[in-house]
């Protein structure tokens, strides 16, 4: 594997999933990511949500997942030693992660104004729930409340007047549920990381890049927000169907061995050769399977969900999976998180790979969607115990063993 990234180098000083997802992104197209870390506690992500057998803490599931490929580093940043050290390491750093809460490297003398005076091309990633500036700013999060803000938790209290419950599911993806702000917000810092890394090759200049994850979430969910602000803007649809697009044409049916499709055969032609490869031109003709000559697209009626019911419990899921790619239809299988492992489509994708542990063993943990051609992805590393690579990397850059020994002992390392 070489990877996109390949040859940039990432300072990352994060805790926690925001800043830990941005850094897996980057360090899984291959860049040289360095967890600058805490030596007394570094990221408590290691301890959260339980740990991986056997029992032995500091090998959550979701540091294993998040921290792989790249190697922790502890240093004492409230330590001029720890500083000067800091320094050194920025000095062939290309970006700078951090995932901190607003203002805390700035206190600590670090952050991108005094960074930006020793190295004026840095990237400087900064990814918050709320963002770095604006009223919110310096209001601590974890990922509800960056999913609250954004407009995704609306709330009402239940018939009693005396507890809240949500309502429905607020801004959404056209109808699916939303993603985890936490989640979205370092997909958009590592797109603008990779945008600020092109520029700078044409410009030499660098970036600073506030990422805010409630916005993230907002703009994910651009189709259901700007349906539901604009909704005294917009006319009913053309062939007077629920907006939501659920029709018996595009829905959900069990199959012969009791699993589930999802069809969406609302454009006339995916209807034509569904109805053609199973031999049932009557539904071609007006009726419950007519679709309107001046329709652009047809939702199906209500009377032929039993109809098409009636039809798919006639094959098992694979038998219409199969029909669907031989026949140019779009119906595919309902997947549950056990099928990961055995989707032939999704272990051909590699959408779950293995990742060796030295304490856990192997682990299934999610792969890179990202595949290039000629190129195939891999886990460099294993996800580092706190200050795992410390003596290894600071010997890289020119430290004498002697002085590690003493800044360890000294509690700066």
């Amino acid at each position: 594997m070489a990877g996109l990234l390949k040859g940039v180098r990432v300072l990352e000083s994060a805790q926690l999933i925001t800043g830990d997802f941005t850094g897996q992104l980057l360090a899984d197209e291959g860049a040289d990511v360095i967890k600058v870390e805490s030596p007394f506690r570094g990221d408590y992500i290691r301890h959260m949500l339980g740990q991986v057998k056997p029992h032995e803490m500091g090998h959550s599931p979701i540091h294993i997942s998040l921290n792989r490929n790249k190697r922790s580093v502890t240093v004492n940043l409230q330590r001029e030693e720890g500083k000067e050290i800091f320094w050194r390491m920025l000095a062939d750093t290309d970006v700078f992660l951090d995932g901190n809460t607003t203002g805390t490297l700035d206190r600590l003398g670090v952050g991108y104004a005094e960074q930006r005076k020793v190295k004026p091309d840095i990237i400087y990633a900064d990814i918050t729930g709320l963002g770095a500036s604006g009223p919110y700013a310096k209001l601590a999060t974890h990922g509800g409340s960056m999913n609250a803000v954004a407009g995704a938790t609306p709330c009402e209290l239940d018939e009693a007047g005396n507890a809240v419950r949500s309502v429905g599911l607020g801004i959404d993806a056209g109808g699916h549920r939303a993603t985890g702000a936490d989640i979205v917000g370092p997909l958009f810092l590592a797109y603008g990381v990779a945008a600020s890394l092109w520029r700078r090759t044409q410009t030499g200049e660098g970036a600073y890049l506030d990422v805010g994850c409630s916005d993230a979430l907002v703009a994910s969910c651009w189709m259901g927000v700007v349906k539901q602000l604009n909704a005294e803007k917009i006319w009913a649809d053309q062939q007077g169907v629920d907006q939501s697009g659920v029709g018996a044409k595009y829905t959900v049916y069990e199959t012969k061995d009791g699993k589930f499709i999802l069809i969406a055969l609302i454009e006339k032609y995916f209807w034509e050769h569904f109805c053609e490869a199973i031999d049932r031109a009557d539904l071609l003709e007006e009726g419950v399977g007519y679709i309107r000559k001046d329709a652009i697209v047809d939702w199906g009626p209500p009377a032929l969900h039993p109809v098409l019911q009636g039809i798919f419990r006639s094959r098992t899921q694979a038998e219409w999976v199969a029909l669907g790619v031989e026949h140019d239809c779009v119906i595919a299988p309902c997947s549950s998180t056990g099928d990961l492992l055995t989707d032939p489509h999704l272990l051909y994708r590699e959408a779950v790979v293995t990742q060796h542990h030295p304490t856990a063993g192997d682990i299934y943990v999610t792969g890179n969607p990202i595949k290039v051609a000629g190129e195939r992805y891999e886990i460099r590393h294993h996800a580092p115990a706190l200050g795992e690579q410390t003596f290894a990397y600071l010997g890289s850059l020119g430290y004498e063993a002697a002085d590690l020994e003493r800044w360890k002992e000294a509690g700066i390392i």
